[in-house]
């Protein structure tokens, strides 16, 4: 019984902190792993929770998935764009002067420069 205590508290904070999207699986696990008896109904039950909690690693790993490639993907168009991108990251006084850049003024003036532009 220790064990499902603690099964049940740790995974209750892994659902909590996906911020509060399952809080229905949260009831059914406590509904399920408290539930003693030895029956057809407990045993459809904890094969539902399962199947509920493999559908959220299989999102959780898509998403993964999509953030590292996204990853990937502006990480080539950076070395595309920029000339040895990997050494300039590396090296601390150029990080310190792009800590210092005004984003915000630099995407105005992009926007104002390319203001004539037609856009479909």
């Amino acid at each position: 019984m220790k064990e499902k205590v603690n099964y049940f508290k740790e995974l209750s904070k892994t659902v909590i902190q996906q911020k509060n999207k399952h809080l229905q699986k949260i009831e059914k696990i406590n509904d399920i792993l408290f539930a003693n008896k030895l029956s057809m109904q407990n045993l459809q039950d904890h094969k539902l929770l399962i199947n509920d909690l493999l559908g959220v690693i299989n999102e959780k790993r898509d998403q993964i998935y999509i953030l590292s490639s996204e990853k990937e993907i502006m990480e080539k168009e950076l070395n595309f764009w920029i000339y040895d991108f990997d050494r300039l990251k590396v090296n601390e006084r150029y990080r310190e002067k792009a800590k210092e850049l005004n984003i915000q003024s630099i995407v105005k003036n992009l926007n104002e420069e390319m203001s004539h532009k037609q856009y479909k």
